[in-house]
This record gives C-alpha cells, sequence and structure tokens, in this order.
C-alpha cells in the first residue's frame, strides 16, 4: 500500500470516528494494518473502505466475519455503513437482540 493510499485511509478513519463520536468511536489500528479501524462504546467493530468512485466496492462475507461494520465512502459521496441486521437492531434498541 503506497503512502498516498494509507493517508487517505487515516482520513477517512479520522472523518467517521469524529462523525460518530457520541457512540464513543475510537480509531484501534494504523491505516493499512490488518483488522478493525474504529472501535465503538458498544463493543461493535468497524473496517474502514475509502475509494475515489464507487467501481470496484465489493462486500465479500469475509468483512463482515470480524467485524460489526463497514464503512465505505468514495470521493463527493455520503458514508454508507454495511451491517448485519442483527447489529443495527443492537445499536438502534441499545442492547443485543437476536432475530428470529
Amino acid at each position: 500500500m503506497s503512502g498516498m493510499s494509507r493517508r487517505k485511509g487515516r482520513r477517512g478513519e479520522n472523518e467517521l470516528a469524529a462523525i460518530l463520536a457520541e457512540l464513543d468511536a475510537r480509531r484501534v489500528s494504523e491505516a493499512g494494518s490488518p483488522g478493525p479501524d474504529i472501535a465503538l462504546g458498544s463493543g461493535h467493530l468497524i473496517e474502514v473502505k475509502r475509494r475515489a468512485t464507487t467501481d470496484g466496492f465489493s462486500l465479500p462475507e469475509r468483512l463482515l466475519r470480524d467485524n460489526s461494520i463497514v464503512a465505505l465512502r468514495a470521493d463527493r459521496h455520503e458514508w454508507v455503513l454495511c451491517m448485519r441486521p442483527e447489529t443495527f437492531i443492537d445499536i438502534y434498541l441499545g442492547y443485543p437482540h437476536e432475530l428470529a
């Protein structure tokens, strides 16, 4: 990964952590390193993906294997958060919930 890509990733992580500050979001790794990028106060983990365009975004199951949320943003577009329904309900209700 080039230095420019790492800087872009770091900016994306910082930007999303600031947006989610009221959820006690904090960066937990360096851009380009394996593992989740942001942890929420609830314990949910977020993998941040930053791209110049929306082309090339995919949501392989492996991204959600070790992370509760995948955050995506292309230049000049809004953030998109991808998560399983159980995760959304947990966050919305404020407590763990199992889908029937």
